[in-house]
């Protein structure tokens, strides 16, 4: 049990509001951090799909989720979803924007579905703390 002693009253207030937000699960958002053109497709002999992208948009991160975006309409998400990315067969942390890089997706049904013209969205999960209203 944890007892605590208060001598003015709105302290007292806060620090209940204060354990008690402490108490209620973080809220998480998804926020874009760099969008990439997918230029063209390889196959490759193992049966994985790169894309062949161009960054338009931010820096592409390799730690990062990935949205697959068709004529505007989000077609499949994931938050763990970069497996490789390559630049001049070198693989790197992040691309920037103007220039073109080799992605490969942890999942690959998700992967397999990808079309020529189709926009990786790169993201990252943001936790903030919950509040009392």
């Amino acid at each position: 049990v944890d007892v605590r002693r208060h001598d003015v009253v709105y302290r007292l207030v806060d620090d209940v509001a204060a354990h008690l937000a402490a108490a209620l699960p973080p809220s998480s958002s998804r926020e874009t951090v760099a969008r990439a053109d997918v230029v063209q497709l390889f196959r490759l002999s193992s049966g994985a799909v790169v894309a062949g992208c161009r960054v338009v948009e931010g820096a592409f991160p390799r730690r990062c989720g990935v949205r697959v975006v068709r004529r505007g309409e989000p077609v499949g998400a994931i938050d763990d979803g970069v497996a490789t990315l390559r630049r001049s067969k070198d693989d790197v942390t992040s691309v920037a924007k103007g220039l073109e890089c080799g992605v490969g997706l942890r999942d690959a049904a998700l992967a397999a579905s990808l079309e020529e013209g189709d926009v990786l969205e790169a993201f990252v999960v943001v936790e903030t703390p919950a509040t009392l209203a």
